[in-house]
């Protein structure tokens, strides 16, 4: 029997979360199931269509524009030039992972409807991980990664899909739902994603691990080797993506009552330390930073999930204000609940009380882990 050609369609560049996820749901589909699977190159964000369709004809000009002129004209501080050479070295080092670890395909579709007139060939079309499914993120449900354009008679497969946030604007409601009927098999990342399609569709899904998971800690620190960044003596690693100000106020807490040296991977201009950041890392030097550290801080749902496979002590943060309306932080929510390890995660309003350099101990994370492989096998062969 010939073994079917698997398109991954999935994000995989610009973020250290995306870029492993990706690795990880390729290395298991290669690696351990021994079939073959492509990374299919989808353009960075997948703009998906012009700008004039965008503002224009699906209205999104219309919507809030107050606030989009607020953000445009909005002042603010000059960018350090140590943070700009740092986001070029770190550029390149995306670019070495991408070109030494990953498996791409040479899609030429850039827009939507070029996906419909000219479909990349594939046996199993494969949509997930990490925010594929999340309406806000491209202002529509993107056919790309609902696999909209795949030909009838294909299977479609998602594995760990998110919609990163737990309610869907109900102008977005009856294309979902439309693009989800016509799946074969359907897993998602968290529970409020599975309340979703449920509501949806009128089936529940299985809850899986995100891919990073389907690898052991053992073999993410094979892969990952022992990063040249890391530096002589115990240290705590600072990691955020979002803007919430209490992530300074527990950085300093910490590093005042447990006197480890600071290391900080800047995304954001204000988190640049004078020059002194963590620059030039590329995805598997953060995952030896985060195996080798004493502790980790982090808001990212991948810096949590890491920590908590690698074994390393962590503290997880919100990355958006819970009072924002259809904030993403569901997902970190979803994943410490299922592994009963709220207690690593600080809120806003609750100050931290007691530091642990203890690392995590998720009991139901094997069993978790089985239960996911076991539903990307079945759901990969024909």
């Amino acid at each position: 029997m010939t073994t079917p050609r698997i398109g991954l369609f999935t994000f995989y560049t610009g973020n250290y979360g995306a870029a492993l996820q990706a690795f990880a749901t390729q290395y298991y589909i290669r690696g351990t199931l021994r079939k073959e699977c492509v990374v299919v190159r989808t353009r960075p964000g997948v703009p998906g269509e012009t700008p004039f369709a965008r503002l224009i004809l699906r209205g999104e000009i219309f919507r809030n524009p107050i606030g989009k002129l607020r953000r445009r004209f909005r002042r603010s501080a000059p960018i350090p030039e140590s943070f700009r050479r740092g986001l070029s070295a770190r550029t390149e080092a995306f670019k070495k992972f991408e070109r030494d670890r990953l498996i791409l395909d040479d899609n030429p579709n850039c827009l939507f409807k070029e996906y419909y007139r000219n479909p990349p060939d594939y046996d199993v079309y494969l949509s997930g991980s990490d925010q594929v499914w999340n309406p806000l993120a491209f202002s529509r449900c993107s056919p790309v990664y609902y696999l909209g354009f795949a030909p009838e008679g294909r299977r479609r497969v998602s594995y760990a899909s998110s919609f990163a946030i737990s309610e869907v604007p109900v102008r977005y409601r009856r294309e979902m739902k439309r693009y989800l009927t016509r799946f074969d098999r359907i897993a998602v990342r968290e529970t409020e994603g599975a309340e979703i399609v449920e509501s949806l569709i009128g089936r529940r899904p299985p809850v899986v691990v995100d891919p990073t998971f389907l690898l052991t800690g053992d073999q993410w620190r094979q892969l990952a080797g022992r990063s040249p960044l890391i530096p002589d003596g115990p240290y705590a690693l600072f990691y955020r993506l979002g803007k919430l100000d209490y992530f300074g106020a527990v950085k300093e807490r910490i590093l005042t009552q447990t006197g480890l040296q600071p290391l900080v991977i800047p995304t954001r201009p204000e988190d640049d330390p004078g020059g002194t950041g963590i620059y030039g890392a590329g995805p598997f030097d953060l995952v030896s930073l985060i195996a080798h550290a004493a502790l980790v801080v982090t808001d990212s749902f991948h810096g949590a999930a890491l920590s908590i496979n690698l074994g390393t002590p962590f503290y997880a943060l919100l990355r958006d204000d819970p009072a924002k309306k259809r904030n993403m932080n569901s997902r970190l929510h979803s994943l410490l609940t299922r592994l009963t390890l709220t207690d690593r995660l600080i809120l806003p309003d609750s100050p931290l009380s007691e530091i642990t350099l203890t690392p995590p101990d998720p009991q139901e994370l094997p069993s978790w882990r089985d239960a996911s492989a076991a539903y990307l096998t079945e759901s990969l062969t024909p």
